[in-house]
Parts: structure tokens; sequence; C-alpha cells
């Protein structure tokens, strides 16, 4: 059986990769789904380390910062904002708030090894920008 930092670690892994990935859509199909991914992933990791209070205060936080209101996710936002926006778009900008989301909450993301391994993706894969902010 794995440990409490095992499995804290396979989370934290998890939503690094979505992070770091250049097309985090190969995870959730659509913008919407790699939200869901998100959410989901930082509620089991609340779950674990007991913080599932600060979790849904983060997420609340971040999403009245960019006003998503009781029930919009953070690409839905995107999409209302910018309705000629791209999956690719939308699925970057809701990844740029979730990393808000476990900043604040303190996930234990390698940052630099997850890095450092998609640095060597494959060339031919464009990374798609990420949104700098709601325009």
């Amino acid at each position: 059986m794995k440990t409490t930092e095992e499995i804290i670690s396979y989370f934290a892994r998890r939503i690094g990769t979505m992070y770091y990935h250049p097309r985090p859509l190969m995870y959730g199909g659509t913008a919407e789904g790699v939200d869901l991914h998100l959410r989901v992933y930082h509620e089991i990791y609340a779950e674990i380390v007991d913080r599932q209070n600060d979790f849904m205060q983060c997420e609340f936080t971040i999403g009245e910062q960019e006003k998503c209101g009781s029930n919009t996710t953070f690409s839905m936002r995107y999409k209302l904002d910018h309705p000629a926006a791209t999956e690719e778009e939308s699925a970057a900008y809701a990844v740029q708030q979730w990393r808000k989301v476990s900043n604040l909450l303190g996930v234990p993301i390698n940052h630099q090894q997850m890095q450092s391994e998609f640095d060597d993706f494959p060339n031919n894969i464009q990374a798609t920008s990420i949104p700098n902010e709601r325009d």
C-alpha cells in the first residue's frame, strides 16, 4: 500500500503534468474537461491533506478575482468573455487559473522537474500560449 506522501506526490505530479504539457486537452478532451480534471485532482489532494476548507477558499478567491460566479468554471468564464476563443485558448486560461489555486493551496509540484521533462517534448508540437488576462 502506498504511503500518504506517495499519494500526495502522485496527485501533485498529475496536476503538474497538466500544467507543463504543451497540449493539456489530451487529458480533458475539452477546456471544460481540463478544468474538471484539475478541480478533481485539487479536491482529492485537499482531502488527503485535510485542507478541504482551504481548497474551497482558494478556489473561491481565484474564481472571485476572475468573476466566475457561483457556477461558472474558469474555462466557461473565458469563453463567455471571448466567444471566438479556441478550446486550446480556453484550456490554457483554465490551467493558468488552476496554477494560482495550486500556489495558494501549496500543492507540492516539483516545477523544475516538470519543466525539464517537457523541455524535451517533440519540437514539432507547439505549445498553446497562455492568455495573460481576461481582457
